[in-house]
């Protein structure tokens, strides 16, 4: 997830130059601001969703050991968290 939130941040410079470009007269062509809306709309979607669904995921609790993926008999045995021994 962590990648999307990267990805969206190297192109926003670039979103902003065009921007820039398209509305101070620089840049020919028609303006429309629908389409620059939409994908800005589409981005701040995209990443709330993201972190939404980050929110969702389970996690373990703070002092928990997190018990990574490992092979077992040729099968993969899913990550866990376990609960620590305080002794």
């Amino acid at each position: 997830m962590i990648w999307v939130i990267r990805l969206c941040l190297f192109f926003l410079p670039f979103l902003l130059f065009w921007a820039w470009l398209r509305y101070s007269g620089r840049l020919s062509g028609p303006r429309q601001i629908g389409l620059f809306a939409l994908v800005a709309g589409l981005l701040v979607a995209t990443l709330l969703g993201f972190g939404l669904a980050a929110s969702l995921t389970e996690s373990g609790a703070p002092g928990d050991q997190y018990i990574p993926a490992r092979e077992e008999n040729g099968k993969i045995v899913q990550g866990r968290f376990e609960k620590r021994n305080q002794e």
